[in-house]
């Protein structure tokens, strides 16, 4: 079964179902007229639209375009309340994926070498220490 690429439903009925010509992604078309009031790109792919396409979808008076609005409005505060807990795990692991970016590749071997050596230093000075206590009372 298809999904809409803009709400992630299920697409039930194949007359609500609308493809992009230039993806061939599935949208409820309701839902692509209404992302087309204030886009002339594809949701998906990004590329324009043409015109006979958008002008297809466009309102054919001011109560649909009010229909189209509430229907853009809800799909907004939709994927506020559903799409909260996976943007918060996308955008920690998209994070984290930056930050290792910069590590490897805005560090010089220098910085690399004190992030290794600090941890085996730190060792050392703790088996020093406790063979100061332990031992004969010298440190080496």
């Amino acid at each position: 079964m298809e999904r809409c690429n803009i709400c992630f439903l299920p697409v039930h009925d194949e007359r609500s179902m609308l493809r992009c010509p230039r993806c061939t992604n599935a949208f409820h078309k309701d839902h692509l007229a209404a992302w087309l009031l204030n886009n002339k790109a594809c949701p998906v792919c990004r590329e324009e639209l043409s015109i006979d396409f958008r002008v297809d979808l466009k309102p054919k008076d001011e109560v649909e375009r009010r229909r189209l609005e509430d229907i853009l409005y809800n799909l907004d505060n939709l994927g506020d309340v559903l799409g909260d807990w996976e943007t918060k795990h996308r955008n920690r692991r998209r994070v984290a994926d930056m930050r290792t970016t910069v590590i490897n590749e805005g560090q010089s071997n220098v910085n690399r070498a004190m992030k290794i050596g600090f941890p085996v230093v730190l060792f050392l000075v703790w088996v020093a220490i406790l063979l100061a206590i332990f031992g004969d009372g010298t440190l080496f």
